[in-house]
């Protein structure tokens, strides 16, 4: 009979293999597998596994994999209908997405920016046409390069998803990483998936990627695939694609090269 440290055991071993297989970086590995574990080995998480273990070893095995856990199936009624997609989460490995709340990139007025040239011009000009390539800003801090998308997306009432980039930037924040939550594990999807499906809900939006160079080189590769003519992204198994007649807006800032902290720009990046 599988006795309880038996289960805790097995649990703990599962928990730093799943940390290790989904995330690179040893300290975030290790961090994710401390929380794992404390998870699995919480008193009424181990009864309720023990439980199964004596009860029904078919579903026990399930658990115990965190590679298999089918949801329990549920009766629902017409009342029910307006569960949201965080209450309906299951507790699987292939986790599903976490709720995106659109409402944070509501146009909104920060301020009011003063034109050197005819540079908000410029930038209206490519969220009234889909223009055929994304929008590279370069210039010194400090000039107002944020305040001047921020502004030409509220004077053109459109979504506007913000990622300020640095060399702490990694794959999880531009595509998204599993979370887990009291209701079980899930997706959150990172910035790039939400771009296109903000731009998909509301027929445009703009994804405004702060300071861009200062993304390390096998990261500025992620955004390839968004910035060419695929339009899509690839997270967690799942393609999230631009829909014909919808437009996302992609504009880039950078400071100059000779600042301290920034990278050059890859040239497939570049090109693009």
């Amino acid at each position: 009979m599988t006795t309880e440290d038996d289960i805790r055991y097995g649990l703990t071993v599962k928990a730093r293999e799943i940390a290790r297989k989904n995330y690179a970086r040893k300290s975030i590995a290790e961090e994710r597998a401390k929380h794992y574990i404390e998870l699995v080995r919480e008193p009424e998480f181990l009864a309720y596994i023990k439980g199964l273990h004596m009860g029904e070893p078919s579903q026990a095995q399930q658990v115990v994999s965190f590679e298999s856990i089918e949801p329990a199936e549920t009766t629902t009624n017409t009342s029910e209908s307006n569960t949201t997609p965080t209450q309906a989460r299951k507790s699987t490995h292939q986790a599903e997405f976490g709720e995106v709340n659109f409402d944070q990139y509501k146009p909104r007025k920060w301020g009011s920016y003063v034109e050197l040239k005819d540079e908000k011009k410029e930038i209206a000009k490519q969220f009234e046409t889909n223009a055929p390539y994304p929008y590279l800003i370069e210039g010194d801090k400090g000039l107002g390069k944020t305040l001047c998308v921020y502004d030409v997306a509220h004077d053109t009432n459109t979504h506007l998803v913000f990622h300020a980039c640095s060399s702490g930037t990694r794959e999880g924040d531009l595509l998204g990483r599993t979370q887990i939550d009291e209701n079980g594990s899930y997706f959150e999807l990172g910035v790039l998936p939400r771009a296109i499906l903000c731009a998909n809900k509301y027929g445009k939006a703009c994804l405004y990627l702060d300071e861009v160079n200062a993304l390390e080189p096998e990261i500025q590769k992620i955004l390839n695939p968004v910035l060419d003519d695929r339009h899509m992204v690839v997270a967690n198994n799942k393609q999230f694609i631009l829909d014909k007649g919808c437009n996302l807006v992609i504009i880039s800032s950078m400071n100059p090269s000779y600042y301290a902290g920034v990278n050059q720009l890859t040239e497939d990046l570049r090109s693009r």
